[in-house]
């Protein structure tokens, strides 16, 4: 019993963001033959995936010899040295068969899956039929696709390289202790604190700022959590803008909270990565931002649309030494010894984003921005392919802490909008007109 279906799709390798995702440290082997299939097996290929290296042993038994041969003469144990099988179903054996290829500018992706059913000769057929094989087929063919575009989404974030920086971040926000703290507050009665939290077990630090919570959120003004969340999804969008961000319970910080807050936090509060020395963007010149001024707009307002944040005001666009951008150097402590510090790249940074998710708030992507250069009207190409590739899994493994269900699927629904909104520009301008492919500054000449 063989089932024998194919689809095909082949990407242009002419749009940056599909080279730098699909390039970026990953070995490919490359397939050369095809491959013969046993009687009693189902076949159906889908162009989605990439050679995997063999897994000789699964579910306790090793891999069958399929006593075929390919094209090229090559036996059929050497074309399994670029599969892997699973029982996905007991009485049947799924093969997975990957091929990679690129020329003349299009990039070939193909998956091959091979069902084969392993029970005793005088049932096969009598209770499993043609269709059951082929659905598990195409259940291999959607599992090994998930597997390979979560890996390739895994490199494409942050694709500086910053990840270790925000990890040694968020950790001592989560469980760093607060040794100083200087009470702030707003225009608003807003109280909140500049804090000091140092590593108990590495006695490393940072520092933060501190936002405890409002009962009633401030009527979704101030709704703390909400500033975790969009770290989170700017994460996952590739974007590098909003600070680290972790949301702590009331227990941990009700006593110094108490005392330099002013009043007992019941819910807990929010600590965002403080960014020192820090100047109000719009006082700069577009050239001095280390990234093109109509990218950072688009991102900004894309991240505001998912969000509907309708309180990104210029004062809210901040240059500050970046977190994850930079590197470390040695310099003289307090004490004359050497030490080594973080230095930051002078980059954009947008802060205050607790007015998120507010029920009758609406944020376009054509409406005016901050800077008054209009509506949104490009986009990057890191940002588009990563809105394509964005799940409702990954945002409810990234948010479901900070946001309802319903929020999410609001969310999921704008993400559509988002895309539909850039889709019909490059159909209508084309893709060189809408997508920059650089993020890098340009002079003003240029602009």
């Amino acid at each position: 019993m063989c089932y024998n279906q194919t689809l095909r799709r082949a990407t242009p390798l002419s749009h940056g963001a599909v080279v730098s995702c699909f390039g970026v440290g990953r070995s490919r082997k490359v397939l050369t033959a095809p491959r013969a299939f046993p009687p009693h097996s189902s076949h159906a290929s889908l162009d989605l995936g990439e050679a995997l290296e063999p897994e000789q042993a699964l579910y306790g038994t090793a891999l069958p010899n399929f006593g075929a041969s390919s094209a090229t003469g090559a036996s059929s144990d050497e074309a399994n040295d670029s599969g892997c099988c699973s029982v996905l179903h007991p009485g049947s054996l799924s093969c997975m068969f990957t091929d990679v290829r690129s020329t003349n500018g299009q990039l070939v992706l193909s998956a091959t899956a091979t069902v084969h059913d392993t029970r005793h000769p005088d049932h096969v057929g009598k209770a499993t039929g043609l269709p059951e094989l082929e659905e598990l087929a195409w259940l291999a063919l959607k599992m090994e696709a998930e597997n390979q575009i979560s890996q390739l989404e895994a490199q494409c974030k942050l694709p500086r390289g910053g990840m270790g920086r925000h990890e040694h971040i968020i950790h001592i926000l989560t469980r760093g202790d607060v040794v100083a703290a200087e009470r702030r507050s707003n225009s608003f009665g807003h109280t909140a604190a500049v804090v000091t939290l140092v590593d108990p077990q590495t006695k490393q630090w940072c520092q933060a700022f501190f936002k405890p919570s409002m009962k009633g959120d401030g009527d979704g003004w101030h709704r703390v959590k909400i500033e975790a969340a969009a770290y989170r999804l700017n994460l996952l969008l590739g974007m590098d803008y909003v600070p680290p961000a972790v949301f702590r319970t009331a227990q941990r910080d009700a006593d110094w909270c108490s005392k330099v807050c002013g009043h007992d936090v019941e819910d807990g509060g929010v600590f965002v990565y403080w960014c020192p020395d820090s100047k109000d963007l719009k006082s700069i010149e577009p050239g001095d931002w280390g990234v093109r001024q109509d990218v950072l707009l688009s991102d900004t307002r894309i991240l505001d649309v998912l969000i509907q944040n309708s309180d990104r005001h210029a004062g809210h666009f901040l240059l500050a030494p970046h977190w994850s951008r930079g590197n470390y150097r040695e310099q003289s402590g307090h004490d004359g010894r050497p030490s080594i510090r973080w230095h930051g790249e002078q980059l954009p940074v947008l802060i205050d984003q607790a007015a998120g998710f507010r029920s009758d708030a609406f944020v376009s992507l054509e409406h005016e921005n901050a800077f008054g250069t209009g509506p949104c009207l490009v986009v990057s190409a890191r940002t588009y392919m990563r809105l394509r590739f964005l799940t409702r899994k990954d945002i409810c493994n990234a948010l479901d802490s900070y946001i309802s269900s319903a929020e999410i699927d609001a969310l999921m629904h704008r993400r559509d909008q988002v895309l539909d909104y850039f889709d019909t520009l490059v159909a209508k301008k084309g893709y060189s007109a809408v997508v920059i492919e650089d993020n890098s500054v340009v002079s003003p000449a240029q602009r």
